[in-house]
């Protein structure tokens, strides 16, 4: 009986395999390290981002603050318990009220005995400058004159008080308002400013 024949051709469908040269596994590692870094450098940059509203938040928090407690002085030394007018030096409006203690058109700031718990009127605050982290001299203090801790560590706040300002508003005597800008400065040097006016009533 005569041998079967045996076909040496591989059968219907098999799939030929081979592997990766050397050059191609060295190009495939070298592509996936570039767009590795690619994507792990845009998520650097998404993390570091994602601090800044946190920070500006904080300063939003703590220019408020500023702005309230100055709100909450009276105009003026001499004005009176719950409002009232108070005539700047020279000025003819509000002829009834007492002499302001600063002019509309004064060098405001504290006046003498007065430190940082005693402020008694809004241009008490002009020139404050308060936060070691822009190296000024004092620690950023509350209304009453302590040290504001934890929260608000690497910030720093800067106050000035413009008298005579009332030109800047539609139908207030130039004497009888005064502006309050509030400059807040956070940990990555982003300042955010913010403004009031005050007026005298």
């Amino acid at each position: 009986m005569a041998p079967e024949a045996r076909d040496s051709r591989e059968a219907p469908g098999a799939a030929c395999q081979r592997g990766l040269t050397l050059i191609e596994l060295v190009v495939t590692i070298v592509v996936i390290g570039i767009a590795a870094s690619a994507v792990m450098l845009m998520l650097a940059q998404g993390f570091r981002g994602s601090v800044d509203p946190q920070l500006r938040i904080k300063a939003v928090e703590l220019g408020q603050s500023y702005m309230d407690e100055i709100f909450s002085k009276p105009w003026d030394e001499k004005s009176p318990r719950g409002g009232g007018c108070v005539r700047p030096s020279g000025a003819t409006n509000c002829g009834s009220g007492p002499n302001a203690v600063c002019p509309g058109t004064g060098d405001c700031g504290p006046d003498a005995g007065e430190g940082r718990g005693t402020f008694d009127d809004v241009d008490d605050y002009q020139n404050l400058e308060e936060g070691s982290a822009c190296g000024y001299g004092a620690d950023l203090r509350d209304a009453s004159g302590n040290t504001r801790r934890g929260r608000y560590d690497g910030f720093c706040v800067a106050v000035t008080v413009a008298t005579g300002v009332g030109g800047e508003l539609q139908d207030v005597a130039a004497d009888d308002a005064k502006r309050i800008d509030i400059a807040v400065t956070g940990p990555r040097d982003l300042t955010t400013t913010f403004t009031a006016y005050r007026l005298n009533f």
